[in-house]
């Protein structure tokens, strides 16, 4: 039985990494993904995140990609070999924690399909939540053993770093972890020693000054301070600029309503209910994963509470529902548990692969067509190849020796694609965010710089604002494409 099971195990690892494979080398996201990748350049070109250009979120991301293009060169693939990496830990954990919970091998492969269908197969690029559901489960993870161990300051040390980490891709997720560790403290009396806090601090405290350091030698802390302030609590708490409509507000039957609510809950669900169920068991340290579910939950589903923000929180509360699975006594309890994670699976790999990739774009088992681009190197769809291979024949031939353009208004992938830098430090020019007094210092900025071509991908023909105006004044169209136009100097 022993070599049966390592067999199967082996030839699971398999079939996973064949899946994560086909998941991350397709998909074409040239706004969001293209946001990360530009910043990974500008970091790596010698720019200092926040004071040289500007970024709205904790800045690990940007480092995962310089890294990435440091390592393998500069392309989307690189990124991606990142993101598959994330990946394949985020399945070691759960295997992990699946032996810990000493499941069934086949409910152990379940658990790992049904995450990976809902995370990297949603999401298959650097994303900082993505990156964040990783590190909750290495502390999860960690927590255990600190719980097991007598020597517990390690693991305890280990858990802040982690939460240190998670704060550094993403402010909300990094909040969230923190209240989820101050819980597992409050209510496991074995880590409630003024030892052991003061190690779970240290090591908080240890990566929070590395990054500080950082910022400190670049000269950018002050920068860093005013920007996120500006634009997490401002911007995005105080005006809204992020704010989505609820699930019941879209129009649709009440049938296909009714389902779509229970569908966004359904985190919110587990987690509470595997707080009750997992209080009464003597393994009070697997807690933790509840808890950080629900705090993830609590602290992501809004402003923005669409679909792309659903699937990394039901792929984290996928932990909870195998522990409950685990602890329930009764057939009843077992078999609705575990069908609850075989539906979601099943879900999770059809919406992973027939729905609208990312929401808007192309199914990813569409997305067949190789880019052999040597700044691409995946997989998109007829229209993105095309695109990519045209604007890029076009530059290639009518401004191969120009250092700059500038792309409008959110599609900042084509500077990479291009090998081409941005003369401003605006990447992300959602009209929340770019304000009259910012489109003017860029206009100034194309002034002085005498930028010859600009790349937009919006309709800016009725568009009266500074900016755009400018564009259509000053430039005039010169090549189409789709959507994207390419802009000359008059």
């Amino acid at each position: 039985m022993k070599k049966l099971g390592l067999i199967l195990t082996i030839l699971f690892f398999l079939v996973t990494v064949c899946i994560l494979l086909f998941f991350h080398l397709r998909g074409f996201i040239p706004y969001d993904d293209g946001w990360f990748l530009q910043g990974g350049l500008r970091l790596l070109d010698g720019e200092r995140i926040y004071k040289d250009f500007q970024y709205l979120y904790n800045p690990a991301s940007l480092y995962v990609n310089a890294l990435a293009f440091l390592i393998f060169g500069k392309s989307i693939l690189a990124s991606r070999i990142f993101a598959l990496l994330n990946s394949l830990l985020s399945v070691g954990l759960i295997y992990w924690i699946g032996k810990k919970l000493k499941l069934n091998l086949l409910i152990i492969f379940a658990l790992i399909f049904a995450y990976v269908f809902w995370a990297p197969g949603h999401v298959n690029f650097v994303w900082p939540v993505i990156f964040c559901l990783t590190t909750a489960l290495g502390s999860g993870i960690f927590f255990t053993k600190g719980f097991e161990n007598k020597k517990k300051n390690l693991p305890l040390f280990l858990t802040g770093a982690l939460s240190a980490i998670t704060f550094l891709f993403k402010q909300n997720f990094g909040l969230a972890i923190v209240i989820a560790d101050a819980f597992v403290i409050i209510f496991i009396k074995e880590f409630r020693k003024t030892k052991l806090i003061f190690w779970h601090i240290f090591g908080y405290i240890t990566i929070i000054t590395l990054q500080v350091l950082y910022f400190l030698f670049t000269g950018s802390f002050s920068s860093y301070l005013k920007e996120i302030y500006y634009f997490t609590v401002i911007k995005i708490y105080q005006q809204g600029i992020f704010n989505s409509g609820l699930p019941w507000d879209y129009p649709a039957p009440f049938l296909v309503k009714a389902m779509k609510v229970i569908l966004y809950a359904l985190p919110l669900l587990i987690s509470l209910f595997s707080i009750l169920k997992i209080y009464k068991n003597k393994k009070k340290y697997l807690l933790y994963f509840p808890f950080v579910s629900l705090a993830f939950y609590g602290l992501s589903i809004r402003p923005t509470t669409d679909y792309i923000h659903l699937t990394p929180l039901i792929a984290i509360s996928l932990i909870p529902l195998a522990i409950v699975y685990k602890d329930f006594k009764n057939l009843w309890g077992k078999y609705l548990s575990l069908s609850l994670i075989l539906v979601l699976m099943f879900f999770g790999l059809y919406s992973s692969l027939f729905r609208n990739y990312y929401r808007w774009n192309t199914p990813l088992i569409k997305e067949n067509v190789f880019v052999n681009n040597p700044k691409v190197l995946i997989w998109t769809d007829d229209k993105n190849s095309l695109v990519i291979n045209k604007i890029t024949q076009y530059f290639k031939t009518n401004a191969k020796n120009e250092k700059y353009t500038f792309v409008y208004d959110f599609d900042p992938v084509f500077y990479l694609i291009l090998d081409k830098k941005n003369p401003t430090p605006y990447d992300y020019l959602h009209p929340g965010v770019t304000s009259v007094d910012i489109q003017k210092e860029i206009i100034k900025t194309l002034t002085d710089k005498k930028i010859k071509h600009i790349l937009t991908n919006t309709d800016i023909k009725n568009n009266s604002s500074p900016l755009p105006y400018f564009i259509k004044t000053k430039y005039k169209p010169v090549y189409t494409t789709y959507e994207y136009i390419i802009w000359q100097f008059k």
